[in-house]
């Protein structure tokens, strides 16, 4: 008899733009792309690519923060390439509802992806003195 385990369900997290609060969610709850804040009830764009965490998760490992640090710095590069190739006036307008212009975009993508490739490697540093030292 084979077992079926239930996949974990991720969780993402939004921050609201008027409030600042941070909202955490399930895909499920996502009607058209953005999720309504709990806080102050405008919309939030809800960003369901990188989950933050799933359902039921144990703490995070070294290897699983290295892991999401260099996965976060990669979708950031990918994003900030798409921003420098976008041709889409549709899309360029509707950024402009969040962000000055493309060009504070890709900067903030180009430091998020700076930050998260810096993190990673502080973590794979610790991880080869904790290794040395005898820690697991």
């Amino acid at each position: 008899m084979t077992v079926i385990e239930k996949a974990p369900v991720p969780i993402y997290e939004a921050t609201c733009y008027e409030c600042k609060s941070k909202i955490q969610y399930k895909k499920s709850e996502v009607f058209t792309s953005h999720i309504q804040c709990p806080v102050c009830g405008i919309l939030v764009w809800a960003d369901t690519i990188q989950p933050v965490r799933y359902e039921g998760d144990q703490a995070m490992t070294l290897e699983d923060a290295i892991r999401h640090a260099e996965e976060v710095a990669k979708e950031k590069e990918e994003a900030s390439k798409r921003w420098k190739e976008c041709k889409d006036s549709q899309t360029i307008e509707w950024s402009k509802l969040y962000f000055d212009s493309v060009e504070e975009i890709i900067e903030k993508c180009d430091k998020y992806a700076t930050e998260h490739r810096q993190l990673a490697e502080w973590l794979r540093e610790l991880k080869e003195r904790r290794e040395k030292d005898g820690y697991s």
